[in-house]
């Protein structure tokens, strides 16, 4: 049976790797884990994770509930995406959820530590630097 701090880790792991391309590995038997997304968990996303090695398997949602990201985070995720660079969680280096509006609205999450938080796209864009 993987431990807590296990599964907590496999998670950071999946939601590390830049578009879940990588798998990470059981740390029982070394072979790659099949991790399914559930997005139906929303307004958090589950892991289904299992080991086709040694057939353990677990069910993971974020332990912590919603917090907000400070408004230098979003300052910080919105010269990301101007720069077509990756967005990363300031707090644990997951990657961001970003969903954009047609109404100027940005939103961001991050699937790990489930922090999130919005701004306008619009006010950044003419924001003199």
């Amino acid at each position: 049976m993987f431990s807590s701090s296990q599964r907590d880790q496999i998670a950071l792991d999946y939601f590390r790797a830049e578009g879940g391309k990588e798998h990470p590995a059981c740390p029982q038997c070394g072979d790659d884990l099949k991790i399914d997304v559930d997005y139906q968990a929303l307004p958090d996303i589950a892991l289904s994770v299992g080991c086709p090695g040694c057939q353990q398997d677990f069910r993971w949602l974020p332990s912590r509930l919603p917090q907000n990201f400070r408004p230098m985070d979003l300052i910080y995720f919105q010269e990301c995406l101007s720069e077509d660079r990756p967005v990363r969680c300031p707090h644990d280096d997951a990657i961001i959820v970003c969903r954009r509006f047609s109404d100027g609205v940005a939103e961001f999450r991050c699937p790990y530590c489930n922090r999130c938080g919005s701004t306008r796209w619009n006010e950044f864009q003419t924001r003199d630097v």
